[in-house]
């Protein structure tokens, strides 16, 4: 799974607290508490005024015609603010808040002590690659996040589209800064934004989804014609130009990219890696550790896998079941249109059934909705697995389970119900709605990201079902879910791999295909996808081993008193956290049931 708000995962929020030091708080006379939350709304007000994507992603209006500022002089700011701000919050005593009060400080506080550790390796962080293209993801924005309900909101589409050009200039500035320090992606990464590029500039993406949009406006035919203009003329006038000076910028920086695909080989890249799994996992993990758990773990899913494979009736070793079961037609929907429907019906269906067991292991559920969507085809083809968007704080967007279907045989159907486990319920839906929908909790809290807590949970979200029961009767399913574990646990082994032991590109997609029962397509878009993000994807099986060890040490001290539903009102109650500041929280819980 691959969570589409990368501008708001781990390290976001000096972004979301960049402004404390321009807020006033005025509170000398109120209770530590209010002179608290009063800052954090201050500091998110400010945050919203500076950030209008932030305010689109919320469902808000204002300054929807603006984009997020990406130059460098902006992010120096930023960076001095967000000490500024550390400063303040340090200066608050916590033994003098209420419990949660104090909660949120100590999360807080953690969140901006690694932002400023994340700034000093700020140009070691690929600003372009196959997965994050401004162009894509600010195309994908104006499609999926920018709302049309007015003439207003037509506009400030058509402006943002103008406008485009200062943000690709502006992420290109920080692209070649990051070249003249020695920082580039490796050489497979350009063609395939080049690519994406390309189809951008020859398809309609934009001009179908504003015409679709403005259908529904209270507006006569003429003047939804002239809005339709206007649009046009801002693609011709300004994006498209754009594009090609893009495409030119891309074409040079490829010429000087290498095939060294591990960021071991930046200055410094040993050390940056670290500070990458420490900041991903909100752990101290070692490089070597990681790798070894992730050694034992395949280990151990082989094993499990045995099972699964005798009840599917297949005779052969594990390596010949992983062919079977990766490439029999049997396992997979014709590479035809209605094969696309019929995989999106069925994640439905999934959705549908696990909702009727919720209850029994959750006392809350989120209220906000979940759909299930196809990946735009612009942007299909080069995305390597489904991913989520979370839904507006007004219940105006429901959340987004995005699957790509531009090759059926990237998608069996054994896989079909754990990601969409994954992804909606009991997974990411469910995490990121609940904290959205926190009472009493300033929305600064509830837009935190931390990496390991979020795919650790929707990891372990997927063993949850089949505890739940959702594979009984459906072997195919139940490896389904094996293959996903085992896939993650693989994953363990081969970033390490790749950024710390040296291997290279084809030594860790050879270890993915060997190991698990992905496509040999599939395995090499998701090595790609380690390569040019480094680190992120060990936060998913580091973060579910951690919450399944908390859950059996609870069980263990508690016995009879363990009730799962209070579990997980514990891991999931006070919106995302650092593994190791759950850990104090579960651990201060079973003591207090203790009694």
């Amino acid at each position: 799974m691959k969570t589409d708000y990368r501008n708001m995962a781990r390290g976001g929020l000096a972004t979301l607290l960049l402004a404390v030091a321009l807020a006033g708080t005025g509170c000398t006379t109120q209770n530590p508490d209010q002179a608290f939350q009063q800052l954090l709304d201050e500091v998110m007000d400010k945050h919203l005024e500076l950030h209008p994507e932030t305010r689109s992603h919320l469902g808000m209006k204002e300054d929807n015609h603006r984009w997020d500022d990406y130059s460098l002089e902006f992010s120096e700011v930023n960076h001095q603010m967000t000490l500024d701000a550390l400063e303040r919050l340090e200066a608050i005593d916590p033994s003098k808040l209420s419990e949660r009060a104090a909660g949120q400080h100590e999360v807080i506080t953690y969140s901006l002590r690694q932002d400023v550790e994340d700034f000093d390796w700020r140009f070691h962080r690929y600003s372009i690659t196959q997965m994050f293209s401004p162009i894509d993801g600010k195309v994908a924005f104006l499609i999926n996040v920018h709302g049309i309900d007015s003439r207003a909101d037509a506009e400030a589409y058509i402006t943002r589209v103008k406008t485009l050009p200062k943000v690709i200039s502006d992420i290109l500035s920080q692209v070649k800064a990051e070249a003249d320090k020695g920082v580039q992606p490796p050489d497979f990464a350009f063609p395939k934004v080049i690519e994406n590029t390309r189809l951008l500039a020859e398809g309609t993406a934009l001009t179908d989804n504003f015409t679709s949009k403005i259908e529904g406006l209270d507006l006569t035919t003429k003047e939804k014609a002239g809005l339709l203009a206007d649009l046009e003329s801002a693609i011709d006038d300004h994006f498209l130009p754009a594009l090609d000076d893009y495409i030119k910028e891309l074409a040079v920086l490829q010429r000087q990219a290498t095939d060294e695909h591990g960021v071991w080989k930046l200055p410094n890249g040993g050390e940056f890696y670290q500070q990458q799994l420490k900041s991903i996992n909100t752990t101290d993990y070692t490089a070597d550790y990681i790798h070894e758990q992730g050694l034992k773990e395949v280990a151990r899913l082989h094993d499990e896998m045995k099972a699964v494979q005798a009840d599917i009736g297949f005779e052969g070793d594990l390596g010949e079941f992983f062919d079977y079961m990766r490439e029999d037609d049997r396992w997979y929907y014709p590479e035809e249109e209605a094969s696309r429907d019929k995989y999106i019906a069925a994640s439905e269906d999934a959705l549908n059934r696990i909702k009727e067991k919720m209850p029994l292991y959750f006392n809350r559920q989120p209220k906000s909705d979940v759909i299930v969507k196809r990946v735009e085809p612009f942007r299909e083809k080069n995305t390597s697995a489904a991913f989520y968007n979370a839904p507006a704080l007004d219940g105006s967007r429901p959340g987004i389970y995005y699957v790509p279907l531009h090759r059926m045989r990237d998608n069996p159907s054994w896989d079909i119900m754990t990601t969409a486990y994954h992804e909606t319920l009991p997974g990411h839906h469910m995490q990121i709605a609940l904290a959205r929908e926190l009472p009493d909790t300033p929305l600064l809290l509830k837009l935190v990201r931390f990496g390991a807590y979020v795919e650790g949970w929707a990891l372990y979200s997927e063993y949850l079902a089949a505890e739940m029961g959702m594979y009984e009767g459906n072997p195919s399913g139940k490896f389904g879910q094996l293959s996903a574990e085992l896939f993650r646990a693989v994953r363990l082994v081969v970033d390490t791999g790749i950024h710390h032991k040296q291997w290279t590109r084809q030594e860790a997609i050879d270890y993915m295909v060997n190991n698990t029962a992905q496509p040999v397509g599939y395995a090499t878009s998701e090595i790609e996808r380690y390569i040019v993000w480094p680190g992120q994807a060990t936060s998913y099986k580091v973060g579910m081993m951690k919450i399944l060890e908390l859950r059996e040490m609870a069980r263990q001290a508690l016995g009879d008193k363990f009730d799962i539903r209070d579990f997980h009102d514990i891991v999931l109650g006070s919106g995302e956290l650092p593994l190791v500041i759950m850990e104090n929280r579960v651990k201060a819980w079973v003591e207090a049931v203790k009694g």
